[in-house]
């Protein structure tokens, strides 16, 4: 029903059109004509034959053409030709030309083909535990009794470990962490599919930053840094503080950037002061800032206490003094390599965000 609801009005009377020459009866050949019935001319208004012609030539070109080679075409004769030349059968729904399409049987009666209802789905390949062969392509996400429906379909159960292979944007390594946080469990597929669908590449970069930044050790809490994306800032590809300068007078669309004056601005200074007033840090591969203003665990935990946890502040963070002498320091997951903090300024580790002890650069931690 779906996939009919999205047709438009040629498009449904194409089905019902070839539904009736074929006398399809059956679920399963009426759910295959769907995926076929596009390659049908169907004549509903002889009016206007010209538009006919042209339609007529669109359909068994694929559906596309150079707007120029339509505007050049004789519609009159393309569709005086189909009338006189071809054989069609008269419907209620029309007169239909088959143009030799044949009914595939894409649907076996167990799991449905793919079909986008929705721009945001996402199509990922699920097998059972060690069992590639077996795999099954699913638009995720799903309602969670739509996904145990689907599961079963396929001979598996919502219940047990399968196999996740994402069909796109494998380049990002955030749908390989999140196979790894979801121990091959489908609801959490499910869920990380459902938050991360929308988004566009660097908001997922941004995803994985602070992933890496907070120190990520479970699902629940992978899941929790991508409801709240807004809390992070993560500019790609920059680690000292004038690059990150240059991006923003350049990039940011907030300053009258006139090329001509490259030479006088003051790219470094104007990146130390931004870094200063926003507490951030260099990670990795760019420019990482936490935008909250509680620690993100407490934040998390008030979301969802029951499952995030009860503890004050995780084992595994420490405050981290990013611009010692400044009295700036900000919680940093410990596990976080100090050599991937590639900031130029000094870094130290301390005991308490309020006094931090000062101490050697972090590149000789």
């Amino acid at each position: 029903m779906k996939r009919l609801d999205s047709f438009q009005r040629t498009e449904i009377a194409k089905f019902q059109g070839m539904a009736e020459v074929l006398d399809l009866r059956s679920v399963s050949d009426l759910i295959n004509l769907t995926f076929c019935c596009d390659q049908v001319t169907v004549i509903t208004d002889f009016r206007n034959l010209s538009s006919v012609g042209k339609n007529h030539y669109l359909t068994v070109h694929g559906g596309c053409a150079p707007s120029s080679e339509i505007v050049s075409l004789d519609g009159q004769k393309l569709a005086d030709d189909l009338i006189r030349k071809e054989t069609g059968h008269i419907t209620p729904y029309g007169v239909i030309y088959d143009n030799g399409m044949e009914l595939k049987q894409e649907y076996k009666g167990t799991a449905f083909p793919l079909y986008s209802y929705h721009p945001q789905e996402m199509v990922v390949g699920v097998s059972p535990a060690g069992q590639t062969d077996l795999e099954t392509l699913m638009m995720l996400p799903m309602a969670q009794k739509e996904l145990e429906r689907a599961m079963r379909r396929n001979g598996m159960s919502i219940h047990e470990r399968v196999t996740v292979r994402f069909n796109e944007v494998t380049d990002f390594a955030l749908f390989k962490t999140a196979v790894k946080f979801s121990r091959n469990d489908m609801r959490s597929i499910n869920a990380f599919v459902k938050l991360v669908s929308p988004l566009d590449g660097p908001e997922i970069e941004t995803w994985q930053a602070a992933v890496n930044y907070v120190g990520v050790r479970s699902m629940e809490e992978f899941l929790a840094v991508g409801r709240n994306l807004d809390l992070f800032y993560y500019c790609f590809d920059v680690s000292i503080p004038e690059e990150y300068g240059k991006r923003i007078i350049q990039e940011s669309g907030h300053f009258d950037y006139d090329p001509n004056l490259d030479a006088y601005y003051d790219y470094r200074k104007y990146g130390e002061d931004r870094i200063r007033q926003e507490q951030g840090v260099f990670l990795e591969h760019g420019y990482f800032v936490y935008l909250g203003e509680q620690p993100f665990w407490e934040l998390i935990q008030e979301q969802d206490g029951s499952r995030i946890g009860n503890c004050a502040r995780p084992k595994h963070w420490t405050s981290a003094a990013i611009w010692p002498g400044a009295g700036i320091s900000r919680w940093m997951p410990s596990p976080v390599s100090l050599k991937s903090l590639r900031t130029k300024l000094p870094l130290c580790l301390c005991s308490s965000p309020t006094a931090p002890e000062l101490c050697t650069a972090a590149e000789n931690r």
